[in-house]
């Protein structure tokens, strides 16, 4: 009982840590998150049966943009750590997670190669689903090359998922439009990924694929898919 009354008190030091998250001292500012990174892998189940998990996440999202290198970068091995404790209770989080995380595909070497293992993570371990439509989110809202490349090949990851559990309908519905409005993008960064992503969906929809396409997509678009497929 006492170590429950422990945890519980230390749920209730929550404003004070965000507090501190939000501190102009960046010294703070990671004594912050280092403690709700604490809280989440130290008290999963209590933080999510709490109901205090998606502020708690969403506050250190915050951090993935912070000003000083070293607090963002403690941040981002703090996602990284919390979503290996929480495994599949971290899926109602993907809104926040996915673009506060694409936001360090785009900074230092160092924070783009810790956030695209994050991803490879995520795509291997969440329902495909759930990460399909943030995904493709993430590939139409960002004109930055360095997240399109990783975020479409991420998408090119979750398609034989997606078919392989019976929803080939959500890769039509969501993935398709996103692989069409790309496909005629001649940036290499974009390129390569689009076209690997275009021929995943072909060797997993077939002639369905191609028929969308054709529904949907302008008759450029249709030429260089069709290309691309060999049909």
């Amino acid at each position: 009982a006492s170590s429950s009354m422990v945890r519980y008190a230390e749920l209730e030091g929550l404003p004070e840590i965000y507090k501190r998250m939000r501190s102009a001292d960046w010294k703070d500012r990671t004594s912050g998150v280092e403690d709700v990174v604490r809280l989440v892998c130290s008290h999963t189940s209590k933080v999510v049966n709490s109901g205090k998990l998606l502020m708690m996440l969403d506050r250190l999202c915050e951090k993935l943009s912070d000003g000083n290198t070293k607090v963002n970068l403690l941040a981002l091995q703090g996602v990284s750590r919390c979503l290996s404790a929480l495994g599949e209770q971290a899926e109602p989080s993907l809104g926040v997670l996915v673009p506060s995380l694409c936001g360090n595909l785009a900074r230092t070497p160092k924070l783009h190669d810790l956030a695209k293992t994050i991803f490879e993570g995520l795509t291997m371990s969440l329902d495909a689903k759930l990460l399909a439509l943030p995904y493709c989110n993430a590939v139409l809202s960002n004109e930055n090359l360095k997240i399109k490349s990783v975020m479409l090949g991420k998408l090119a990851d979750v398609v034989p998922r997606l078919c392989d559990e019976g929803n080939g309908k959500i890769a039509m519905k969501h993935i398709v439009p996103v692989a069409t409005k790309s496909c005629l993008d001649s940036r290499s960064d974009v390129k390569a990924p689009c076209a690997t992503l275009i021929i995943t969906l072909y060797s997993c929809l077939g002639q369905d694929f191609i028929a969308h396409v054709n529904k949907i997509a302008k008759d450029a678009e249709v030429n260089h898919i069709e290309r691309l497929c060999g049909v």
